[in-house]
């Protein structure tokens, strides 16, 4: 039976919205992590209402994020979810992963990975602690750059004009947090040592140690954390882990092309 003139349009229609919506999220595949409106219009060259009309849903939907601020849209926390799937063929998670569970083995906190999003970071793997109280940040989930022992690592690496623009809009999570001339000397002292330490910064009763992960191009791929109960960083734990932590970076950095070394602390 042939086709109605309307039911063939409708087709196309529909056809046509999801090409558009496909070419909008293709858009994220390039370099930069971020772009306005105007930019995935061009970019996926539709018409800038129509872009605006989908990118909109899809930051309802989840699958993009957007920037209240500087108006810019992201990749979204579903997007992350559903490539979090097939992350096991992953060419950066399969170096990183082995580290995150062979540090959770050894001190029983939870480890984990992160990525730079412009000026937000996102949980890319973990492996979790077993402990009922312990430190569970989502895969996906988008972060503070601001604040945190993984946050500070990518701050310190930053190029100078990022690192202020960063730190203009940073607010303070609790009353430990690290903040002005106190922040820019822990930052010298990331850069000198490659280990970041924060005790009760981010949420009160945790905290973290970090270290960076460099490709050949002496870049910051993505920052590796071990994080837990504040009561159980103990002095000599905050030592062994920190140098535990170290090592693991330059293997895994070293892995990846990087020939720098850091100073002892």
């Amino acid at each position: 039976m042939a086709k109605s003139p309307e039911k063939t349009k409708e087709n196309e229609t529909g056809t046509q919205s999801i090409e558009r919506a496909l070419a909008i999220l293709g858009c994220f595949l390039g370099e930069r992590g971020t772009l306005s409106l105007t930019e995935i219009s061009k970019k996926a060259e539709i018409p800038l209402p129509t872009a605006s009309r989908i990118a909109r849903l899809f930051v309802q939907e989840g699958y993009l994020s957007r920037n209240e601020d500087n108006k810019l849209f992201g990749i979204g926390r579903k997007l992350y979810m559903l490539g979090y799937r097939s992350k096991r063929e992953d060419t950066l998670r399969g170096i990183v992963h082995g580290s995150l569970v062979d540090l959770r083995n050894t001190f029983g906190e939870t480890a984990t990975a992160y990525i730079r999003e412009g000026t937000t970071r996102r949980c890319f793997d973990k492996a979790e602690a077993s402990h009922e109280f312990r430190y569970s940040p989502t895969v996906g989930a988008e972060y503070k750059m601001g604040v945190g022992a993984g946050a500070k690592t990518f701050l310190a690496f930053m190029p100078e004009e990022e690192r202020l623009e960063v730190l203009q809009s940073a607010k303070p999570s609790t009353p430990f947090t690290a903040t002005g001339q106190k922040l820019l000397g822990d930052l010298e002292e990331i850069r000198r040592t490659g280990i970041s330490r924060c005790f009760n910064e981010y949420c009160e009763g945790f905290s973290s140690l970090a270290c960076p992960i460099f490709n050949a191009r002496n870049e910051v791929i993505c920052t590796i954390a071990l994080t837990g109960p504040t009561a159980r960083f103990t002095t000599e734990v905050v030592k062994e882990a920190s140098r535990k932590l170290l090592d693991s970076s330059a293997e895994m950095s070293r892995e990846l092309g990087w020939g720098g070394e850091f100073l002892p602390a």
